[in-house]
């Protein structure tokens, strides 16, 4: 959805939280809306 990678440290999630907003480009969202971070990813 050529949404930029974000990258915080430190991180709310852990050491470093890299994430992109989901395809509305808003924090939060479901679906394809929702948000892909490093801390909920397997």
């Amino acid at each position: 959805w050529q949404r930029d990678y974000q990258y915080l440290s430190p991180g709310e999630h852990g050491e470093v939280d890299i994430y992109t907003l989901g395809a509305d480009g808003v924090d939060g969202g479901e679906d394809a809306n929702a948000d892909i971070g490093n801390w909920n990813i397997q």
